[in-house]
């Protein structure tokens, strides 16, 4: 009974914080948005759900997602570039669909684009280790564009 306690504690926790950092969008065309900033700030980014079960094996890792934004500001075409793990990658996969593309104005997205966004996933330990620059030096995954979902580690004695 006591590991089930534990066990559900860790799940519930391993979500519970999350940072996201947004300082630039990249795109295969070039040109197609002029201010990659407008995007961050108009849209409601919001990090993805680390899974419970990364969690629960204190699994840590990435994924880069490409994908096309179209005119109507549906989310379509998306790929998996990198990926430590496919519960990083479907999580990924998840969130970017529901993020507020409606916000962007039609000056800002004159044309379809094609984006890429890493995530990182990274257990927190209350030492930094889940900021940009520290993820930075580690990943295995490839992209600017970087959106972290911070879980805690949770011990029992």
């Amino acid at each position: 009974m006591r590991y089930l306690i534990a066990t559900g504690l860790l799940v519930a926790l391993a979500g519970c914080q999350s940072v996201n950092q947004t300082d630039s969008v990249s795109s295969a065309q070039p040109g197609a948005i002029e201010n990659y900033s407008t995007i961050n700030q108009s849209i409601n980014r919001f990090p993805p759900r680390y899974p419970p079960k990364a969690a629960m094996n204190t699994l840590e890792g990435c994924a880069t997602l490409e994908y096309t934004l179209t005119l109507e500001h549906k989310v379509i075409d998306i790929q998996v570039l990198d990926s430590d793990s496919s519960l990083f990658a479907k999580e990924a996969v998840k969130v970017i669909s529901k993020w507020d593309w409606s916000a962007l104005s039609d000056t800002v997205l004159s044309v379809p684009v094609r984006l890429q966004t890493r995530f990182e996933y990274c257990l927190e330990n209350s030492s930094g280790r889940c900021t940009a620059e520290s993820l930075a030096s580690r990943t295995n995954c490839r992209g600017a564009d970087v959106v972290i979902s911070a879980g805690r580690r949770v011990t029992f004695s």
